[in-house]
């Protein structure tokens, strides 16, 4: 299994049979799991308590999050006389960001770890912290489906838990019916495996590394983005994540932009006529392609980044934690990128427009 219950301003999600399995006994606990967050921080705004919850019987609980001005985040929990208590910096530049924080708990092992992240970035920080309290399920459930016995921050975008250690770092951001184009002609993204041969922006082929595949919450920077044919060179509809880069040139990027190719977002293009998000369930699938060169795919008519690793081989525990966990590292290449400007929301949308021209 992996997540259970989902919370966000509209939202109310559990997954009903695993409840009623796990409550069969009273003070049942989750023992393994991940509480996962997403909020908007601005750097210029006061402390702010993020999410907290308390409950006095029949046995005392609390979780408090705090994030502070100076880049701190305090993370609280307690259960009966346990208590736990840390803080972590969060990588910022001074302008308003998403943060995405996951916490990571064995209690057989007596082991956590917290990871502060970025989405828009590789920005990120890792470490393991002291073992904390497990949390009952039954507060799971009353944290989730009652938002009377909480506090959130409006900044706050959703909150996810998982009764697994879920992966942090890169991410798969790409909706298993796409057609990507390969040596064979388009096949779908889901039925692709290692070693199928691809092709990559220019008409080369590159071989796949691995593919990942990832099940995650369909909300803040795992919503998924319709992207509207026949716009940008889509011969159909396809479903991204927001931070999915989009790789496009041609005349009216070298005439507005000066440069041969520019990378776009998915989600800038929500803010004009191009894709939008797409209502859905609280799940969604993504996958993507690792390959030998960081590069482009052929996805129905749109060139669309693989998945970007970086030096990642290079860290142990960084790797230990991703989606490519227990891969040898020996086997995994460097990326680099190509040093395509980004554009900003607004700039994506002049294209697009000048393009629909």
């Amino acid at each position: 299994m992996s997540w259970i219950a989902i919370a966000s301003e509209e939202t109310r999600w559990i997954d009903t049979q695993a409840f009623a399995e796990a409550l069969e006994l009273p003070g049942r606990l989750l023992t393994r799991g991940t509480l996962l967050i997403e909020t908007r921080i601005d750097p210029r705004a006061e402390p702010k308590t993020l999410l907290a919850y308390e409950r006095g019987f029949p046995l005392s609980a609390s979780l408090t999050l705090q994030v502070l001005p100076d880049g701190n985040i305090i993370l609280a929990a307690s259960r009966g006389g346990e208590i736990f208590h840390t803080v972590i910096a969060h990588p910022e530049d001074g302008r308003p960001e998403t943060l995405r924080l996951s916490l990571s708990w064995d209690a057989d092992r007596t082991w956590a770890r917290l990871a502060v992240e970025r989405p828009d970035t590789d920005g990120s920080q890792l470490r393991e912290v002291q073992a904390l309290p497990p949390p009952f399920y039954e507060d799971v459930k009353a944290v989730i489906l009652h938002p009377q016995l909480r506090h959130t921050a409006p900044d706050l975008l959703f909150f996810a838990v998982s009764d697994e250690i879920e992966p942090v770092g890169p991410l798969p951001t790409l909706s298993g019916t796409i057609p990507i184009d390969t040596a064979q002609g388009p096949r779908r993204l889901d039925r692709l495996g290692s070693g199928a041969e691809v092709r990559i922006r220019g008409g080369k082929t590159l071989p796949v590394l691995q593919t990942v595949a990832r099940t995650l919450p369909a909300f803040g920077s795992f919503r998924p983005v319709r992207l509207r044919a026949p716009y940008l060179g889509l011969t159909r509809d396809i479903l991204v994540a927001p931070h999915q880069r989009l790789l496009i040139s041609g005349s009216e990027v070298e005439y507005l932009f000066g440069r041969e190719a520019v990378l776009v977002p998915a989600q800038s293009l929500t803010h004009g006529f191009a894709a939008h998000f797409e209502p859905c369930g609280p799940l969604i699938r993504y996958h993507q392609l690792l390959l030998p060169a960081h590069d482009a795919l052929c996805a129905a008519g749109l060139a669309a980044e693989s998945l970007y690793i970086g030096r990642l081989r290079r860290d142990p525990a960084r790797l230990g934690a991703s989606v490519l966990a227990g891969t040898d590292r020996r086997a995994l290449p460097e990326h680099h990128r190509a040093g395509h400007p980004l554009l900003r929301p607004f700039e994506a949308v002049t294209l697009v427009e000048a393009r629909a021209a």
